[in-house]
């Protein structure tokens, strides 16, 4: 992931959803995705969120290791 995509475990969330949908064959824009992405977020079980922070510090981690 790219420096601007490693800020937290929603935007992690957030970048997979938009890959699963592409696979899927549905392209949709960032404004509406992001609103989708929130609204499925919210409803998310917090076990969810917390791999997705995980991610997150994972990938924070990678990426100071290589600064």
């Amino acid at each position: 992931m790219s420096i601007m995509n490693k800020r937290n475990g929603f935007m992690v969330y957030r970048k997979t959803l938009n890959k699963h949908l592409e696979i899927l064959g549905v392209r949709i824009t960032m404004q509406q995705l992001s609103p989708l992405a929130g609204s499925l977020w919210g409803s998310e079980p917090e076990q969810v969120k917390d791999y997705y922070k995980e991610v997150s510090e994972k990938i924070k981690k990678l990426h100071n290791n290589r600064v």
